[in-house]
């Protein structure tokens, strides 16, 4: 049979395309600003806890934030910030003594986590994994306050851009541009 060809797109078509695709590549990439609806998620420390103290079992961890990060990708968000510090794929949430650093900066609680999706999506899914059950567990066992609640709005920055470095080889036997020399004499 004949296949039929479907017309080409006329240029404001395809600047459409482009612009769509874009879109779509800079929210992945966090570079862009994100204006949308979505699902909040708040950890706050117990009342009475000690947030110096890195014993404390009222105190929100890192890896309490991690996983409700996690969990929100995994239903589904489209782009993520905790306490308005935007997420990439290399953002890491550790703690440093007992303050927990997003990207490199510290935050302080309570911890908002804000997530672009469609918020009944995103609630449901959410609900289902084990991160909410943890969060449950947190709030009954230790006191530590959790709040999760659909947003009409949410605002989440753009992500600095990153300064991407590379390596680039160098010719056997030679010694780098600025590298300590480190060749040893023959005995």
């Amino acid at each position: 049979g004949n296949a039929s060809t479907p017309p080409p797109l006329s240029a404001t078509a395809r600047l459409a395309r482009v612009r769509s695709d874009l879109d779509a590549l800079l929210g992945r990439a966090a570079t862009g600003a994100r204006l949308a609806s979505g699902l909040v998620v708040v950890l706050d420390s117990a009342d009475g806890s000690d947030p110096a103290a890195t014993d404390d079992p009222g105190r929100v961890l890192d890896t309490d934030v991690q996983n409700a990060v996690n969990a929100l990708w995994a239903s589904g968000a489209e782009a993520i910030a905790v306490n308005g510090v935007r997420l990439t794929s290399t953002t890491a949430i550790r703690s440093a003594g007992a303050a927990i650093l997003v990207d490199f900066r510290p935050l302080l609680p309570p911890y908002r986590v804000e997530a672009i999706g469609d918020p009944e999506d995103l609630q449901t899914a959410f609900a289902r994994t084990a991160a909410a059950s943890h969060l449950s567990l947190l709030a009954d066992t230790y006191g530590i306050g959790t709040q999760i609640a659909v947003a009409d709005e949410l605002a989440l920055p753009a992500s600095p851009v990153p300064t991407l470095r590379y390596a680039t080889p160098v010719e056997s036997g030679a010694v780098a541009p600025g590298a300590p020399d480190v060749s040893r004499s023959e005995p």
